[in-house]
Parts: C-alpha cells; sequence; structure tokens
C-alpha cells in the first residue's frame, strides 16, 4: 500500500510541475497584437513600434520575439528574463557557486556545468580518497612503505583541492562578470532586462 502512495504521490507531483511550467511559458497571442497606424495613406500600415512587424497585410502588427509593447507608454521594452534576480543570486557565496543565477534565467545547461563542477570535484576527491586510504591502509605493508607513498598522495589530493576551489571561484566571479554585462541570453535567447 505504502510503495503504491509514494508512486501516486509522485505522479501527482511530476504532473502539478509540468502543469505549472507549462503554462507559466505560454505566450498570449493578443497581447501582442498591435493596432496598425495609417499616418499618410490609409492603405499603408505603419507598426507604431521598432519592434512589431505587420502581419500578412492585416490590421495589426505583431509584436517581435523578446520584446514587449507599453501602451501607456507607447514604447518597445525588452522581455527578457530579470537581470537583477539573476545578478543577486550569482552574486551570493553560497548559491553563486551553485550557478544559481544561471538557474533563475532558465539557463540550465550553464547551471548543470557550475553543478557537476562542484559535485564532480566532490565524488572524485571521495573516490580517490577512498582508494589511497585502501591501498596505503593495506595490513601486509610495513609502515616504512605505507609512509613512502602517504605523502605523495597528500599533495596530489591537495593540489586537486587548491585547483577545484580556484575553479569555483573562477566560474563563480565569471558568472556575475557575464550576468552583470549582460553577456548571456535567458531561455528563450532573449537579451536580460533591467
Amino acid at each position: 500500500m505504502k510503495k503504491n502512495m509514494k508512486k501516486n504521490l509522485l505522479l501527482f507531483v511530476t504532473l502539478v510541475s509540468v502543469i505549472i511550467v507549462g503554462s507559466s511559458t505560454t505566450v498570449n497571442s493578443e497581447s501582442s497584437k498591435v493596432n496598425c497606424n495609417y499616418p499618410q495613406y490609409p492603405t499603408k500600415c505603419v507598426c507604431p513600434g521598432s519592434c512589431m512587424k505587420q502581419k500578412d497585410n492585416s490590421s495589426y502588427c505583431l509584436v517581435k520575439k523578446c520584446y514587449k509593447w507599453d501602451p501607456d507608454l507607447n514604447k518597445c521594452e525588452n522581455d527578457g528574463k530579470d537581470r537583477i534576480a539573476a545578478l543577486v543570486l550569482q552574486s551570493i557565496p553560497f548559491t553563486g557557486v551553485f550557478g544559481s543565477g544561471y538557474g533563475n534565467i532558465g539557463r540550465w545547461d550553464i547551471f548543470a556545468i557550475y553543478m557537476s563542477v562542484v559535485f564532480g570535484g566532490c565524488l572524485f576527491v571521495c573516490v580517490v580518497g577512498c582508494c589511497a586510504l585502501l591501498c596505503l591502509n593495506d595490513s601486509d605493508s610495513s609502515n616504512d612503505e605505507s609512509i613512502k607513498y602517504d605523502l605523495p598522495v597528500k599533495c596530489c589530493i591537495n593540489c586537486f583541492a587548491f585547483i577545484w576551489s580556484i575553479t569555483i571561484l573562477v566560474l563563480w566571479i565569471m558568472g556575475i562578470v557575464n550576468i552583470a554585462n549582460k553577456n548571456v541570453l535567458d531561455l528563450n535567447g532573449c537579451e536580460l532586462s533591467n
């Protein structure tokens, strides 16, 4: 009974998350339609903003990808993900080393690079450390032989830990700089807003 309940709960959570994500990414086509202006000729449509394009000789213009039309200000605005929220998340050391700023703007590919560096390094240190302990703590070897191999192994592990921590630090700072300078696009290929 418990096993079946866990399976149903997992299925429910998965379906709810898919529905939530699917509903948040839908685009309202009515909000991207803007009526044409006819300043000189009654048959020549002129779109009110540079971010629009007339749709097949119709009486309305469609807003281009990565833009939105502000009818109150009568101007085009960038419709990318918020840069400030991503920058704040990337700037906090605890969340930034995991690449959460990139996760916030939907760049899961770059987020995966950060996660693989952090947790891949952890896994590598654990595996190498366990292998070194198994090899060096062999009961048949004498203490002199164990000491002989102990120092190079510790040196290699410390060198890897140093290189790994420098890599994490460089990725963290590089993420802050890239998001701050808008050198990265969001999930939809749009420039970050703000």
